[in-house]
């Protein structure tokens, strides 16, 4: 079991270690330190970290993006997960969707990921998201024009999945 927590300034190398990390890096925009408090800082946005509950060790982070929104539309700005196949990935996307749709009353969550990222692709499908289309060439990075996805989920969906 995982719970969510505010970030601190304490856990910002924690939270860069994990982006930088190999088996992150391509997946993720990097931040530089600067950005990531400033997003600590925005009320726009909710940085946390994700920890195991037992013993409150930390195994991701998590930000989102639009809380301010008054269309109730929220990004899932980003979601790193640093121990693999143990389902915490999984289980911070069912909190966070529980935190947008009963605490934040949003009416849509979306995201975008990167084309080539199959295991993030999968696990948004298993916990709900849909497929909205494709910004094609629209990032350039060290690989060069990378493709994403944009995926979301709306309320109604959310609470249909509650009943299944």
């Amino acid at each position: 079991m995982i719970q969510l927590r505010p970030t601190q300034s304490i856990d910002l190398d924690f939270v860069r270690q994990a982006e930088r990390d190999p088996e992150n890096r391509p997946f993720i925009l990097q931040w530089t330190l600067a950005e990531h408090e400033a997003a600590l800082q925005d009320p726009d946005m909710s940085h946390q970290i994700i920890e195991q509950a037992s013993s409150q060790d930390p195994v991701g982070y998590t930000i989102l993006r639009g809380l301010a929104n008054a269309h109730r539309s929220l990004e899932l700005k980003r979601l790193v997960v640093t121990q693999k196949g143990q389902g915490y990935g999984q289980q911070a996307l069912r909190r966070i969707q529980q935190q947008v749709f009963e605490q934040y009353k949003a009416h849509r969550l979306w995201l975008d990921v990167k084309e080539f990222n199959k295991r993030a692709y999968d696990l948004y499908r298993k916990v709900g998201f849909v497929e909205e289309g494709r910004l094609r060439d629209c990032w350039r990075t060290e690989l060069g024009f990378e493709t994403v996805v944009v995926m979301s989920m709306l309320e109604d969906e959310y609470r249909q999945q509650l009943l299944q």
